[in-house]
This record gives structure tokens, sequence and C-alpha cells, in this order.
């Protein structure tokens, strides 16, 4: 079975999930970003069309016979577009949602979402011991600075600004217009966690916080929200 796997930019969450379900599902997935033009001809060519977020539908609307997506952000029933989204999962064949309380929530509209949970390759993302030094505290940061959601601006800027000497904060900030050239490889991105004492979370609501999963996996206690 041939499935083309519909995602945002190379390099970030959407393409490492597609790799994981490459290494562990018996079928074939080739990753397209939701602006490669050339999908809508080649997708006749593929058994299912699957989006990684059901959203990016509107960007890369696709006419086949079996389209997969999932729910993977509380903006689908709390944000500004929130009734065309919940309209839009009628096109698709079969949802999934990637937490507990964003699946109960959807029922309502599809009673057959199923729950998909997202994991981390816990074989690669694994913990060492560092030196703790209350007198220099590392602290990381992880997100995307222009979501609001993400609270950047208006609570981890603040925060950092009032938090003294003692602590040095780590950021990785990215943005809309963020090339996949400018992001950081999964080896680079377990190394800045293994130099961390804690990470932090300001965001007011995640679909998954997969920085902090990878995080708590390399053994960083997580402060968040």
């Amino acid at each position: 079975m041939k499935i083309a796997f519909i995602g945002d930019q190379p390099v970030k969450v959407h393409q490492n999930r597609c790799n994981m379900f490459r290494r562990y599902i018996p079928h074939s997935f080739d990753f397209f970003t939701h602006n490669r033009k050339t999908i809508r001809k080649i997708a006749k060519k593929y058994d299912i069309i699957y989006y990684a977020s059901f959203t990016l539908y509107k960007k890369c609307p696709i006419k086949h016979p079996l389209v997969y997506g999932s729910a993977t952000s509380w903006k689908c029933i709390y944000g500004e577009t929130a009734k065309k989204d919940l309209r839009l999962l009628r096109k698709f064949q079969k949802v999934s949602a990637n937490n507990l309380g964003l699946w109960k929530a959807l029922r309502a509209k599809r009673p057959d979402i199923k729950y998909l949970p997202n994991g981390v390759d816990t074989n690669f993302f694994t913990p060492v011991e560092i030196d703790f030094n209350p007198n220099k505290i590392e602290i990381g940061w992880v997100g995307n600075s222009d979501r609001e959601e993400k609270k950047y601006h208006s609570i981890f800027l603040p925060a950092k600004a009032r938090s003294g000497r003692k602590i040095k904060f780590h950021v990785i900030a990215t943005s809309k217009s963020s090339s996949a050239r400018r992001l950081r490889s999964v080896k680079k991105m377990r190394r800045f966690y293994r130099n961390l004492h804690f990470f932090l979370v300001t965001s007011s609501c995640e679909g998954t916080p997969n920085p902090a999963l990878e995080a708590a996996a390399c053994g960083v206690p997580l402060v968040t929200t």
C-alpha cells in the first residue's frame, strides 16, 4: 500500500513522524509538503492521502477516495476558524486525534474518530547525567515565537527578564517564515535537551507538546503552565 503523507516543512515534526511510520508500519510512505504543487498530479498513484494535520487540507485540497487526517490542535474547536474546521472533518474518510481531551471533544462531530497519540523514540532520546550547579541553572524553551498560544512574548520573555543571574536560558525560537534550512536536526535537538536542567512550556494550550516529550525522554524535568 502506498500512502502520501502531507505535512508542513521538511525536518520538522511531521517529517519525523513520517519517518517513524516508515520504520514501524509495513507500507510505503512518501512525504510531501502542503505547498508541493505536483502532489495533486500524482495523488492517483497513492492508495491513501494522509494529512498530518487535517487543517492542511485547506492549503492543499486533494480529491481522492481515501483521505485520512489527524486533529492535532484545540484551535479546531476554539480557534477563530473553528466552525469551518469542524465542517472540514466531513471530507475525511478516517480521522484521528492526538490527545484524549481532543478525541473526546470531537466525538460529537465524528463518532468514529480514533485516538492516535504522538510518541517519542525513547531509543534515541535518552537521559544522560549532567552536573547541577544551583548558581547556574540551565533552562530551555522551544517553539514558534509567532504563535500567540505559545506565550513567548507574554510569559516567556517577562519571566526571562526577571530570572536573575543564576538562570541561563537556552532558546530555539522559530517563526512562520523559518525555512527548513534553519531548523535543527534531531541529533542537535537531543544534544540541546541533554544540556538542560529544566524545560519550560509556557503555552496556553497544546495538541501535544512534542519538544516537552522529547526533553522528558532525555530525563529533563518539565515546568509548565
